[in-house]
């Protein structure tokens, strides 16, 4: 009797250990948000506060406050912001990230620490281990009870006894942990277009088969009004887009452009919202017929590039971050209805079955009147202002420094668009990243850690993927720009390949290639 009692005592002592480190891998490492990262340009160095403004010409999403640092490139823009601007320490920040080393690169299919929850749509790794470890410990303890009362009673054969609940424990453990497995497959299973990635430098071929061999299946890539036509009086140049959208077609890689950036002549910054008077609508809309009558379904560019595999752009995003000064000027989601409702009217005109995505919006800005709004109040304007009937699916720019904000933030854009009737409107990740620099606020370290947050990262938003009504994630960048290239930050570590022109991968790279291939099983 005695030894049967020490036996349920341990497993109830490992129960009571196991279950408050499970619960709390479940909780977000902040209260609220950890970061502000209103930018500062790189220079270079590393240095999170160092650099001269960078003129428009040398980076997209310049401003005359030289609050920017982003890089153009054949394609057009890019670039996205990495310092905190609040003075904090990247070891005090880092401190803070409370599930950076939480997975390993060879985890099963969902191994991230804090990585949803039962009203997500799908219960946490986490929850299904405590409830995995609450069930099996039921199941035993009733078995030891039944079967002491039966050996105190003289009707069982001790040694048989032991081998029969031996036996008995085995067969129960495979079943419970089969059923975990099958269940947190179909969970984390992708659906066709769910991966994809976006280049802070134009794209070749070599770029676009290795991201095709690695299961991306789409590239954003800016079409910069403003690098296409240079002011109000010039033609359309669209020979840097072709290089970049040919070269994705022939890998089997679809398109998703970013249409932004009103050029010179028709106001004084790209940053402005070509709203304000009929010169500028004009130009946009006039813009935006001829991108669908160059890469739409009916595109010259097919007819003149037939060797090339035709996939015609029929989704359209109107902006960038319109929510962010470095990329709206001012922030106003007033202004941001009027440009959707009159891509809307074009795009529609242009081709019936065209579809209009929303700006990605940056996640949570510390917001400023005027120069930045979160993305979830962003869009709640949108409804109020009577946008809903201007676009068809949400995109969000969900830069966190750690998993358990990354499922906040996601949370909080659903459950806007569930507020204002939007249960169904499909969402977007059309940015988010890790660096693998220890200098900015979504640095993990090194290039490890990076590899272990993608993982993480990639995991928690395939988990809530049916909750979220999420059909694809982007990531930024596709490889690490050189350190003597002035540009933001966060560029310069957050590739899944190193700098160079040579296409040498990062764990990083290998970690996304295991999660693609896991959740394609």
């Amino acid at each position: 009797m005695r030894k049967w009692i020490q036996i349920l005592a341990s497993l109830v002592l490992l129960a009571l250990a196991i279950a408050p480190a499970v619960a709390t891998a479940q909780q977000p490492a902040c209260t609220e948000y950890c970061y502000d990262p209103i930018p500062n340009p790189g220079n270079g160095s590393g240095s999170p506060n160092g650099g001269a403004s960078v003129s428009p010409s040398a980076a997209g999403g310049s401003h005359s406050d030289g609050k920017a640092g982003a890089a153009d490139s054949a394609s057009g823009r890019g670039g996205k912001r990495g310092d905190d601007g609040s003075g904090t320490k990247p070891s005090e920040r880092a401190a803070s990230r409370g599930d950076e080393g939480s997975d390993e690169l060879n985890a099963a299919p969902v191994a991230a620490s804090n990585t949803g929850s039962g009203s997500d749509g799908g219960a946490a790794v986490g929850s299904s281990a405590l409830s995995l470890t609450v069930l099996l410990l039921l199941v035993t303890g009733l078995i030891l009870s039944f079967a002491y009362r039966k050996q105190a009673g003289g009707e069982a054969d001790r040694t048989g006894l032991v081998a029969r609940l031996g036996a008995f424990a085995v067969v129960v453990v495979l079943l419970l942990v089969l059923g975990a497995g099958s269940a947190v497959a179909s969970k984390t299973s992708a659906p066709k277009g769910f991966y994809g990635m976006m280049s802070i430098d134009a794209i070749d071929e070599s770029d676009a088969s290795r991201m095709a061999a690695g299961g991306v299946e789409s590239y954003r890539m800016p079409f910069s009004w403003d690098l296409i036509q240079l002011d109000s009086q010039s033609a359309y140049d669209w020979s840097s887009i072709d290089s970049s959208v040919g070269a994705a077609a022939t890998a089997g890689v679809r398109v998703l452009p970013i249409m932004y950036g009103t050029p010179a002549g028709f106001a004084n910054k790209p940053t402005k919202l070509p709203i304000e008077n009929s010169k500028q609508r004009q130009g946009w809309a006039a813009f935006l017929r001829a991108a669908v009558q160059r890469y739409g379904p009916r595109g010259d560019f097919w007819t003149e590039n037939p060797a090339v595999p035709k996939l015609p752009i029929r989704t359209w995003q109107i902006w960038n971050e319109a929510n962010f000064f470095y990329f709206a000027t001012p922030v106003s989601p007033r202004n941001y209805v009027k440009l959707l409702k009159a891509s809307h009217r074009v795009l529609e005109g242009a081709d019936g079955n065209s579809k209009v995505m929303l700006s990605g919006l940056f996640g949570s800005p510390r917001e400023t009147p005027g120069r930045a709004m979160k993305s979830a109040r962003f869009i709640d304007k949108i409804y109020r202002l009577g946008g809903r009937r201007f676009f068809d699916s949400v995109a969000i720019h969900p830069y966190t420094p750690n998993t358990g904000q990354l499922r906040r933030l996601l949370k909080q854009v659903r459950k806007t668009l569930i507020q204002h009737g939007g249960r169904k409107t499909p969402m977007h990740v059309t940015e988010i990243g890790w660096g693998s620099d220890s200098a900015t606020v979504f640095g993990m370290g090194n290039r490890s850690k990076q590899a272990r947050q993608l993982t993480s990262g990639y995991n928690l938003m395939l988990e809530m993927r049916r909750y979220l009504n999420l059909r694809s994630v982007y990531w930024f960048a596709w490889k690490d720009i050189r350190r003597n290239v002035e540009t933001c930050n966060f560029c310069y570590s957050s590739g899944l390949f190193q700098a160079g022109d040579q296409l040498k991968p990062k764990p990083a790279w290998k970690s996304l290639v295991r999660v693609v291939k896991r959740s394609r099983r």
